[in-house]
């Protein structure tokens, strides 16, 4: 992949995304809604009543630099927010989680991170992190941010839908010029 140039792998992100996010044969992608099942900020403090992923998350999602700037990552993955998605449900289901694998709510969380945690269950039973109310995924065709700031994330941007998510928590929407 690092031999690829950044316009030909951002092209293979556009089909990816458009490709593994497409409505299927009876027009609904999205999942069933699930209540999310507990809010918390990065430090542990609950909002909500349910306070065990918030013992749980000490470390895997922290701040990494990229191109562009820092970015919130999982072990060095880029996390992505996507706009079809609401705060209760997801909309990357099926062959979309293949590009777009979600980020589940057992990952750890820097606790340094000024940011909401919280999740989502999604249609698989399986249950999905949130940050700031957004369900998080990672990007297949991204590799982990190397510790200069080089590191490329190639989602961003994707069909116009797929945003990495900044330092406080939210998508940055803004495809960076050339």
């Amino acid at each position: 992949m690092r031999a690829i140039t950044k316009a030909v792998a951002l092209g293979a992100v556009v089909v990816l995304a458009a490709v593994g996010c497409s409505d299927d044969d009876d027009g609904d992608t999205t999942a069933e809604a699930g209540a999310p099942t507990t809010e918390a900020t990065a430090s542990g403090d609950t909002t909500a009543s349910d306070d065990t992923m918030a013992d749980d998350m000490t470390a895997g999602v922290s701040m990494a630099s990229s191109t562009l700037g820092d970015v919130l990552a999982l072990d060095g993955l880029p996390l992505y927010a996507f706009d079809r998605d609401t705060p209760e449900s997801s909309s990357c289901v099926d062959a979309c989680t293949q590009a777009w694998p979600p980020v589940l709510a057992d990952a750890e969380v820097a606790a340094d991170l000024e940011v909401t945690i919280g999740s989502i269950l999604r249609d698989d039973g399986t249950e999905q992190l949130t940050i700031n109310g957004s369900p998080v995924y990672t990007f297949t065709t991204d590799d982990p941010l190397p510790a200069d700031g080089s590191g490329e994330p190639f989602g961003q941007g994707a069909s116009d839908a797929w945003w990495v998510v900044g330092p406080d928590g939210n998508a940055l929407r803004e495809i960076p010029a050339n």
